[in-house]
C-alpha cells in the first residue's frame, strides 16, 4: 500500500515563521476554494467529509518540526503509517466518515491526497494554490478566456437616453435609402415589421406623452435614424405626434410610413410658422 501525504503541504499549510516552530499552536489552511472544494461538498455527506479534512490537517500541524504531511504518526516518510481508525481516534470523528473523506481526497478529481509517485502530477492541486510548470497544460481550476462572439451576434450599444428597444427598432426601420438627415435617397423604405405594429399601437393606445414613447412610437413608423425620432419628438407634441401617425397609418400605405409621417409633421410645422408670420401682419 502506497503512504499518503497532504498534497504541497508545505506551500499551503505552513509559512516560513511556522517551519522553524517545534510545535504550534494553530493551523495554517488554504482558504481559496478551487475546483477541488466544490468537488469534495459535491459528494453526499460533502461538508462531513470537508470537516474530516479540515480535522486531519489539524492533527498533522501538530506534529513536531519538520512537519512534511504524509499521514504518519510524524508526519515524514519515516514515521508508521496511520489507519483510518487511527485517525478516527485522533479527530473524533467516525472511521466510515474518515475513510470516505481518504478516498475522496485521493481521488483524481479532488487529489488532495498523493503518494510519492504522484508527486509530478500537477492536475490535482487543491484549492487553486499552486501553478502548473512551464509547458504544462492549464490547470483544471484555472479561468479560461471566453471566445469572443462572432461579428453577426454583436448588438450596438444604446446611446445615452435611449432605450434598447429604441436602438433595435430604429435600427430594423432603417434602410441603404436613408441618409443622415432622414430624407431618402431612394425614395424607398421597408415597411413597418409586426413587431413595430404592435409598438406602435401600444404606444397610441397609452396615455403617455414622454419623450422616450414619442422617439419609440416615430421610430416603429420607420423615421430613421433614431436621432432624426427623437429631433421631432423634441419639436412636436405627444398630441400632433399621434394625430399625425393615426392618419397616416388610416391611408394603408405602409411602404413609405416613415416617408409620410414626416412629410406630413414638416408641412405641420411649416403651417404654424405661416401661421405665426400672417398674426405678426395682422
Amino acid at each position: 500500500m502506497k503512504l499518503l501525504k497532504v498534497r504541497a503541504w508545505e506551500k499551503s499549510f505552513e509559512s516560513a515563521k511556522s517551519k522553524g516552530y517545534n510545535l504550534k499552536g494553530q493551523m495554517y489552511i488554504p482558504i481559496k476554494h478551487g475546483m477541488g472544494y466544490h468537488h469534495l461538498l459535491g459528494r453526499p455527506n460533502g461538508e462531513a467529509l470537508y470537516g474530516a479534512w479540515c480535522a486531519l490537517c489539524a492533527c498533522l500541524s501538530g506534529k513536531e518540526k519538520p512537519r512534511q504531511g504524509y499521514l504518519t504518526d510524524t508526519t515524514r516518510p519515516d514515521g508508521a503509517p496511520l489507519t483510518a481508525r487511527d485517525i478516527a481516534e485522533m479527530t473524533g470523528f467516525q472511521t466510515r466518515t474518515i475513510r470516505s473523506m481518504i478516498m475522496a481526497c485521493k481521488s483524481h478529481k479532488i487529489g488532495w491526497l498523493i503518494s510519492d509517485d504522484d508527486d509530478k502530477d500537477t492536475t490535482g492541486i487543491p484549492q487553486g494554490y499552486h501553478r502548473g510548470l512551464s509547458g504544462d497544460p492549464p490547470l483544471p481550476n484555472q479561468a479560461k478566456p471566453l471566445p469572443s462572439p462572432p461579428p453577426s451576434q454583436t448588438k450596438p450599444s444604446p446611446s445615452p437616453g435611449v432605450t434598447p428597444e429604441d436602438t433595435e427598432t430604429a435600427t430594423a426601420g432603417k434602410t441603404d435609402g436613408v441618409s443622415d438627415d432622414g430624407v431618402g435617397c431612394s425614395g424607398q423604405e421597408a415597411g413597418p415589421t409586426q413587431l413595430h405594429n404592435d409598438v406602435a399601437k401600444r404606444i397610441l393606445a397609452s396615455g403617455s406623452s414622454s419623450l422616450t414613447d414619442m422617439t419609440t412610437l416615430l421610430s416603429a413608423c420607420g423615421v430613421a435614424p433614431i436621432r432624426v425620432s427623437l429631433d421631432y419628438a423634441r419639436r412636436f407634441t405627444a398630441i400632433q405626434i399621434k394625430a399625425v401617425v393615426r392618419s397616416v397609418r388610416k391611408s394603408g400605405d405602409v411602404r413609405n410610413l416613415g416617408g409620410l409621417v414626416r412629410s406630413k409633421l414638416n408641412r405641420l410645422a411649416g403651417g404654424d410658422k405661416r401661421g405665426g408670420a400672417s398674426e405678426r401682419k395682422a
